[in-house]
């Protein structure tokens, strides 16, 4: 159950989210919606009881309630030739958080080497971090002819471009240290707007309230989860499969001849294995099937935030009608033709009335109704995070001593299944973080073994 200082009435809503008293007579509402938009946009909170710590932006402070009805981790690992050496790992740890003034160093956990990474993380996925802890958990796990070194994180805390800066300085530091960073990460000290608001990055407010509408809109017509009591159980589990090598350039050249990219493809592939095994229950009135897709914003902003640790990130969808997914490379121009307009809108940049919208009604309803507000209203039924490592510095360290990189991403309170495909040099891996209560773990090996057959169909 909630706690009571987090229950607010309707009537006290203005007040609980801080209105300026201008508008909070608003007959229509407009105004409250898109003043208090932009002044959060600047609003600063600790990420801690720690008042120094770096202000959360509005993604962070979802992020931040989605905690109270499941953790909201990630995970980051690499997958490293040879025996590991414990203690050197441990002290280059400590030298990166120390160097960096990132967070208080925690201890290395070393596993059996008989553990099960799959089992680990998807223990880690569902165990929480304290507010008062470090929000990183490094680990260490021993094979036999080579090791695993990895972050379990606090996911409000960094997003994958920061943690992969984070993992750069560790493994540096381990490998080769003359080319370690001496020098603090760059933090963000403002919310969303400095670098990636309306006159910073060139988009419409007006556009904004519009694409949200619309996305709203489009969502009265897709299908949604009907298993309640099983959406209602946010547990999840990790599972690791490697696609091989040799795929990744049969596969560009398919998306080419398609006008797509990558990510496309992988989209549309999702999006057809979601819909053959996803528990959802298709109508007259909600026919069409949508996908979530979290993207970076650095691309989007004016000023470099490749140096830049923190999270910068929104969050878009991508609806699927059933005469696209009935016919694959007609799907994928939907979305190929859906994924261009959208970069050329800055749609991913509108998702603020959303998030602010996620934050007023996290504030109103209680655990049930809340869950149910996500089961009804943003209905998915999964979601994709895909990324190529080939410009990123993995690949300058791959294949030795980089054998792969292994990212594990949360389903959070509205997707049952996540796939998480990752490319290295010609190596493709596919992560997938599913709910059993919802897909079953038979199934979800199934769903993984369509996606990698159909890829494979593809070359």
């Amino acid at each position: 159950m909630r706690a009571a200082g987090h229950e607010v009435t309707r009537k006290k809503l203005g007040q609980s989210l801080a209105l300026p008293p201008a508008v909070t007579g608003d007959p229509c509402g407009l105004g409250i919606v898109v003043s208090f938009v932009f002044s959060s946009l600047h609003y600063n909170l600790p990420a801690r009881m720690d008042a120094t710590a770096p202000p959360l932006n509005l993604f962070q402070r979802l992020m931040r309630q989605w905690d109270h009805l499941h953790p909201y981790n990630a995970a980051q690992i690499l997958k490293l030739t040879g025996p590991a050496n414990p203690a050197l790992l441990q002290q280059t740890w400590h030298d990166t958080l120390s160097t960096l003034h990132l967070a208080p160093s925690v201890s290395l956990t070393i596993l059996p080497q008989d553990h099960s990474l799959p089992d680990f993380l998807s223990d880690q996925l569902n165990t929480p971090f304290p507010d008062t802890a470090s929000p990183f958990r490094p680990f260490l796990l021993q094979q036999n002819d080579h090791h695993y070194a990895g972050i379990v994180y606090h996911h409000y805390a960094a997003d994958s471009v920061s943690i992969r800066m984070l993992l750069r300085e560790w493994f540096l530091r381990t490998h080769a240290p003359e080319q370690a960073r001496r020098e603090p990460f760059n933090h963000a000290t403002h919310g969303y707007n400095a670098p990636l608001g309306p006159d910073r990055a060139n988009w419409s407010p007006g556009g904004a309230l519009l694409s949200t509408l619309r996305w709203a809109a489009r969502n009265r017509h897709v299908a949604r989860v009907e298993n309640k009591k099983g959406y209602a159980d946010f547990a999840c589990r990790f599972a690791l499969h490697d696609l091989g090598p040799d795929l990744v350039a049969p596969l560009l050249a398919y998306a080419r001849r398609h006008r797509a990219t990558l990510n496309d493809l992988f989209l549309a592939v999702t999006a057809q294995v979601c819909d053959r095994h996803v528990p959802i229950r298709k109508s007259p009135r909600r026919p069409n099937l949508a996908l979530g897709t979290i993207v970076d914003l650095r691309p989007y902003a004016r000023c470099d935030l490749s140096d830049t640790f923190g999270l910068h990130l929104r969050f878009t969808s991508t609806t699927c009608t059933p005469h696209d997914l009935a016919n694959f490379p007609q799907l994928l121009q939907a979305i190929a033709k859906h994924s261009k307009f959208d970069k050329q809108t800055r749609v991913p940049l509108f998702s603020p009335i959303r998030m602010l919208a996620g934050l007023a009604v996290g504030k109103l309803y209680r655990h049930k109704k809340l869950v149910e507000f996500y089961r009804k209203r943003l209905p998915l039924a999964g979601g994709i995070s895909n990324i190529n490592l080939n410009r990123a510095w993995p690949a300058k360290f791959h294949p030795h001593p980089l054998l792969d990189y292994i990212r594990v991403s949360p389903t959070g309170p509205m997707m049952p299944v996540v796939f998480t495909p990752t490319t290295l040099g010609q190596n493709l891996n596919l992560d997938l973080t599913y709910r059993p209560s919802l897909i079953p773990e038979d199934r979800a090996h199934q769903m993984a073994t369509d996606f990698i057959q159909h890829l494979h169909s593809l070359k």
